[in-house]
């Protein structure tokens, strides 16, 4: 009797421990993981900007360069993380607007980095250029963030996830 009841457990064991296990995640974690993402680029973005207004080139180039490699690292993130019950729209929205955010800080933000380094030289012209490229990205960012927010309200709607204020978000806004 002991050695069949050995048996018997010792091949549960067996069987259990080679089991695949799968992490599940809640709605409420997924999201979080999302916006942690999001809040990543943010916060490189602020920074990007307080070194805007200090003129120094140096901060100015690292600041906008580790937008690019914190995007990157969050796409590469992001894209291998699972679908959360077969719903690709909220983290593809995400995606989508962190890959915007990659490319300005390659073109645009590089555009008016190399303006900037222009100091006392600045023209009329510069400044129009500046405007036209704030007044362009503002406007496809207000679209992918609009897209973004509509696909975690869905999610947040579908799974009965609770989303909160951001402060950052606020932060944003007021600039």
């Amino acid at each position: 009797m002991k050695t069949i009841l050995f048996s018997s457990l010792l091949l549960f064991c067996f069987v259990s421990c080679n089991q695949k296990q799968e992490e599940t995640i809640s709605a409420t974690e997924y999201n979080n993981q999302i916006i942690g993402e999001q809040t990543k680029i943010m916060n490189s973005m602020l920074t990007f900007i307080d070194a805007i207004q200090t003129s120094d080139k140096v901060k100015i180039d690292e600041t906008r360069k580790n937008i690019t490699s914190s995007c990157e690292l969050s796409l590469t993130y992001l894209k291998k993380m699972e679908v959360f019950d077969k719903n690709f729209k909220f983290r593809d929205a995400a995606i989508k607007l962190i890959t915007f955010y990659k490319e300005i800080s390659e073109k645009e933000y590089f555009e008016m980095q190399q303006i900037l380094e222009k100091g006392m030289n600045i023209v009329q012209a510069d400044i129009e250029k500046m405007d036209e490229i704030d007044k362009t990205v503002g406007e496809k960012e207000t679209q992918l963030d609009a897209e973004f927010q509509n696909a975690q309200q869905e999610f947040a709607k579908k799974y009965n996830v609770t989303i909160v204020d951001n402060e950052m978000q606020k932060k944003i806004d007021k600039l």
